[in-house]
């Protein structure tokens, strides 16, 4: 399997996908809808960070991450034609804003 074959700066990374015990179904398979799904942290809480690996992310995966997020309550993030948009409470999307507004790492 090529995941055992990743470079060494890779070999730490785990999509959330792949990450165990995971809620995201099969039929997301990064491979199948060119998506990584990067997992960090926000205010101790999880996140994903939908990265586009080919294309962005398509309104069936949106929708079903706007619906996981309300039923977790884990934020999410995800770039749409170069543009960042953030879901989740108003407090994290009002800090997306400012870190994008000032250039700043979102993570």
């Amino acid at each position: 399997m090529i995941y055992e074959n990743r470079p060494d700066a890779c070999r730490k990374f785990i999509c959330g996908w792949f990450e165990e015990n995971s809620a995201l179904p099969e039929k997301f398979r990064p491979d199948k809808i060119s998506v990584i799904f990067v997992i960090a942290t926000w205010r101790s809480l999880p996140i994903y960070i939908l990265t586009p690996a080919g294309r962005d992310p398509d309104g069936e995966v949106l929708g079903w991450m706007k619906n996981f997020s309300l039923e977790t309550h884990r934020p999410f993030l995800y770039q749409s034609e170069g543009e960042w948009y953030a879901f989740g409470p108003p407090e994290f999307q009002q800090e997306i804003l400012k870190k994008v507004a000032k250039g700043e790492k979102l993570w």
